[in-house]
């Protein structure tokens, strides 16, 4: 089944244009075919048979062209297709980098913390430590159990 509908307006200007070319092509010289030979050739029913088979011709002529102008629309088309495919790829490919980038970041800011966090204090015995003196070392935590009081029946 087709992506598309029968009634898609793309397809629908594509073929105006299309049979819009043939028409330009064959409307004057059919016309010029037409007042000459009447002239020549009196029957009206070989004229028509000529008209028609001109027609062919000019159907022709004019639907190579028209493929032709429609190929160099569909090139450059698909050639901004590839653009904007390659310009996606290499913008994801930029933001796995920066995530990768932030993610190393984080990482070894993490690593660093951990060693800040293993804090050594020398003491000098005969010193100690002065008042007003400050070590960064975090509170440690505690916790009590909580109990239930249950009565045993």
């Amino acid at each position: 089944m087709r992506s598309r509908y029968f009634f898609d307006k793309r397809d629908m200007k594509r073929g105006f244009a299309k049979y819009g070319i043939i028409f330009l092509i064959s409307f004057i010289p059919l016309v010029l075919f037409n007042i000459f030979a009447y002239k020549y050739i009196g029957i009206r029913w070989l004229i028509v048979l000529l008209d028609c088979v001109l027609l062919l011709l000019f159907v022709a002529i004019g639907n190579n062209i028209a493929r032709k102008i429609f190929e160099k629309k569909d090139a450059r088309l698909n050639a901004k297709v590839k653009a904007r495919e390659e310009m996606q790829k290499r913008k994801r490919q930029i933001l796995e980098d920066s995530y990768k980038k932030i993610r190393e970041e984080k990482k070894k800011a993490k690593e660093q913390s951990k060693d800040s966090n293993e804090i050594v204090v020398e003491v000098d015995e005969q010193e100690g430590i002065a008042d007003g003196d400050t070590v960064d070392e975090k509170p440690k935590k505690t916790t009590k159990a909580k109990t239930k009081n249950r009565k045993d029946k």
